[in-house]
């Protein structure tokens, strides 16, 4: 049991030092390797993260790392690293990446033609709000009234398959 509490007392020690607000780089790069997930989170959401310690969390395994990065500002540093997020199997990832105000046009109208419902209207949104961007150009438009049933089908026969009688 008190292993137990060790292991909690240092994990609550290491959030702490993450949300402190002088910590030098190498102590940022230091708890970026932490096993707690919850501090790499607090980490990534730091403004004042320096690069290199960005771009390793960008392949962190953790989602809620991933999103903790692509929610921050200073992402917009590195576009290299926004594109990375923007092409993020979890959709929280690509959400925070929408929300996130450094996060450029160009990028919100990739991710509304390449992600599919929630991502891609939260994207349309953002666009129309924060650009004053037309929703109804034809591509964005499509996208969204066909919504994700639009996806290719193959309609060439299958070598090998023969239809039931």
């Amino acid at each position: 049991m008190a292993r137990g509490w060790r292991t909690v007392l240092r994990r609550r020690l290491a959030e702490d030092a993450a949300s402190e607000a002088a910590l030098t780089a190498e102590e940022m790069t230091e708890l970026a390797r932490s096993r707690e997930r919850s501090v790499r989170a607090g980490i990534a959401a730091r403004v004042d993260l320096p690069l290199p310690t960005m771009l390793r969390l960008g392949t962190d395994r953790s989602p809620q790392v991933r999103a903790a990065l692509a929610a921050n500002p200073g992402v917009g540093r590195s576009r290299a690293l926004m594109d990375a997020l923007a092409e993020d199997t979890d959709v929280s990832v690509r959400l925070a990446l929408v929300g996130n105000p450094a996060t450029p046009v160009d990028a919100l109208q990739r991710l509304a033609l390449r992600s599919p419902g929630p991502v891609c209207a939260a994207a349309v949104e953002r666009m129309d709000v924060d650009h004053a961007y037309d929703a109804a150009q034809p591509v964005v438009a499509l996208r969204l009234a066909v919504g994700d049933d639009a996806r290719p089908t193959r309609q060439a026969p299958v070598r090998g398959f023969k239809p039931a009688r």
